[in-house]
């Protein structure tokens, strides 16, 4: 088989594993464990017996090519360090019908309180809104309930704002969801806004989430 095609699965694989290639940034990945790894999973791939050593060849190239198109562990540093943090409590998140949405916003807009968080989001299967528990608890209740896909209370927002460079650095969202998602912090939403990141979650799960987000901010300034 043509090397660029082990390549090519290998890449597959690990794009499938963010947290390795996040372990790959910072340089602590170690290249003959990860191709033992994956030996197997990129046979599976491929449909052929590969050696180990075509496997590690080809991880070594890999590798390169995914550091080479994303950006690196520095890039990631710029558009975070300095970050506000912020945590918001008291929301819930309501999904409606998206048939429902215009109805919605005309309720929104002749009854939201003023200084109330509100966040809207317009998908193909479902508009959600993300908002004060209260307030968007009267929403709900005003709804019949086939017109609801899903209404969580007692969700917190960890509001991460910053520089312009979290504009165009890839993989800001994902290195962060990932510092949550491994230490078993479920994210019922994620939105941005401009220069905001939005992560929702269960409000008892918020003290240690701004906690990990804060480690995350503090630790990445030792790569500048």
């Amino acid at each position: 088989m043509p090397r660029d095609n082990v390549v090519k699965y290998v890449k597959l694989a690990l794009i499938s594993k963010p947290y390795i290639l996040e372990s790959m940034k910072l340089g602590i990945v170690n290249y003959s464990a990860l191709a033992r790894m994956l030996h197997g999973e990129v046979e599976r791939l491929s449909g052929r017996k590969l050696t180990q050593t075509a496997v590690k060849m080809a991880v070594l190239r890999a590798s390169k090519e995914l550091m080479d198109e994303g950006a690196g562990a520095r890039k990631l540093a710029l558009a975070l360090v300095g970050s506000e943090i912020k945590v918001v409590d008291n929301l819930c998140v309501l999904s409606i019908d998206p048939g429902k949405t215009s109805s919605v916003l005309n309720l929104l807009r002749e009854t939201l309180p003023k200084n109330r968080y509100l966040q809207l989001v317009q998908g193909v299967s479902a508009t959600t809104i993300i908002g004060d528990e209260e307030f968007l608890g009267e929403i709900y209740n005003s709804l019949e309930r086939r017109d609801v896909k899903q209404f969580l209370r007692r969700q917190s927002a960890i509001i991460l704002t910053g520089s312009p460079e979290i504009l165009t650095t890839p993989g800001v969202v994902s290195v962060v969801s990932m510092a949550l998602s491994v230490r078993g912090i479920n994210l019922t939403e994620v939105v941005s806004s401009y220069r905001d990141l939005i992560f929702v979650l269960g409000s008892d799960e918020a003290p240690r989430a701004y906690n990990i987000v804060r480690d995350l901010v503090i630790s990445l300034k030792s790569l500048l």
